[in-house]
Parts: C-alpha cells; structure tokens; sequence
C-alpha cells in the first residue's frame, strides 16, 4: 500500500536529493537539518524558531521586517468552469445504422 510505502521511505531511508538538483548548498542543509530523524539532533531543537531564522539560508531575511513587507503578487486564478463540461459520445443508433447497411 502507499501508505507504508511512503513512511518505510520516510523513516527507513536516507535523505536523498534528485541528481542535478537546483537547490543551492544552503537550502539542501536546511532540508536536511529540518529533516532529521532524531528530533533530539534535528535543527530548531534547541533554540527553535530563532535557530532556524539563524540558518545561512535566511540570511538575506530581515526578520524584524518581515511583517511589513508586501508578499508577492498572487495570480488570480484561471477560470476552469470552461472544461466542466462531460465529454460527448457518440450515438450509438449512428454504429448500428452503418453496420446493418453493409448486410
């Protein structure tokens, strides 16, 4: 089952990054560090919040500003409601027409 799977990966298995992968050095170590599976040695253990904000990945944040910049600007959303739509199917009185013709 996928369930057990996926916790047999999670708990039995190593922290594995795809080949080739984007993230830089810092963002893998956080990952890594908020990933541990002893959460006596997993990073924010001891110091919690403050020791993650302290991570070399945040380090362009100012923290203390953070609440007084604006986010990034959301998309709005598309509208779907075009495709909501059952596809069409054949009638089947149209098969049988062609069918008995031939006979």
């Amino acid at each position: 089952n996928g369930n057990r799977e996926t916790l047999f990966n999670v708990v039995g298995q190593p922290l594995k990054f795809p080949e080739g992968s984007p993230a830089s050095f810092a963002a893998k170590d956080l990952i890594r560090g908020l990933l541990v599976k002893d959460p006596q040695k997993r990073l924010g253990c001891k110091r919690g919040a403050t020791e993650i904000k302290q991570h070399p990945f945040f380090e362009s944040v100012n923290w203390a500003l953070i609440r007084s910049s604006l986010p990034p600007e959301i998309p709005k959303p598309i509208d779907l409601t075009v495709f909501n739509h059952p596809p069409k199917t054949s009638t089947p009185s149209n098969d049988k027409q062609g069918a008995t013709d031939s006979a």
